[in-house]
């Protein structure tokens, strides 16, 4: 196994995807942590380097992943190294990823899809991909507005989830997209709503999950084919979204799969 070097040039590249708009021109992601790594190589994500620091080549346990993947190992010192991580106690190892071929997502839809509707916290969005890959929600989209899912802080909170995930932005302004495939539209609202005990899903749904502060969009609320809350007992007035789409996405699955035996 030959390890390379990490050259300030090739460093001050990779350091720039910690910023969106590069990984974005780049169509490339870091990916740091051992678990992640192993996570990324399993999900036969295309990983481009792994960079690690002379620590983690001390430690021959750690080291048995570095001989699976099938890319340039490089060796960044302590410098370097403090400049690539985002972590203040890291494993010292992370890999440079490329970002899956885009989709075309007017194809083939799974049974159950998620619409994402301006989610701005990396943590709400890391936890709801890691709960949508859980329950079987494989096609995710992004309204314009949401939080970069291949932020460093949202693929922690994944757990690697996101590599498991068909992700695709979503464009339109309406709902027409997921209706004209008949889905039904499925909006977490408080407005005129059904307690979550009191529904019926269809084999096609397409759950939409809104901001932290403001919720799902008006005109969307409207649309939808039916409002969904979920019942609490609490003084609770909300929940937090990654929460509520977590509960949302598990009585969902429940509910077809009760419908299938």
């Amino acid at each position: 196994m030959e390890v390379i070097r990490l050259s300030q040039e090739q460093a001050k590249r990779w350091i720039k995807l910690k910023l969106k708009k590069y990984r974005q021109r780049e169509c490339k992601f870091i990916v740091e942590g051992l678990r992640l790594v192993a996570a990324a190589e399993a999900a036969d994500q295309n990983i481009e380097a792994v960079i690690v620091t002379e620590q983690f080549q001390e430690e021959p346990q750690r080291t048995e992943i570095l001989e699976r993947i099938q890319a340039p190992i490089y060796l960044a010192d302590e410098k370097i190294w403090k400049r690539l991580s985002e972590t203040v106690h890291g494993q010292g190892i992370l890999a440079i990823v490329s970002m899956p071929e885009r989709i075309e997502s007017q194809g083939e839809w799974s049974g159950r899809i998620l619409i994402l509707d301006r989610i701005q916290d990396p943590g709400n969005m890391g936890t709801i991909l890691r709960t949508a890959e859980a329950f079987g929600f494989q096609d995710v989209f992004l309204t314009k507005g949401s939080v970069d899912c291949y932020d460093s802080k949202v693929i922690r909170s994944s757990m690697g989830g996101v590599f498991s995930l068909r992700l695709h932005p979503w464009e339109s302004d309406s709902l027409d997209g997921a209706q004209a495939k008949g889905y039904q539209c499925i909006a977490s609202s408080l407005q005129s709503s059904k307690s979550l005990t009191d529904i019926c899903f269809q084999n096609q749904v397409a759950l939409i999950i809104g901001n932290e502060a403001n919720g799902i969009r008006q005109e969307w609320i409207e649309a939808a084919d039916l409002r969904v809350q979920i019942p609490m007992t609490g003084q609770a007035e909300s929940l937090n979204a990654g929460i509520a789409a977590g509960i949302l996405m598990y009585a969902i699955q429940s509910d077809q799969m009760i419908e299938v035996s």
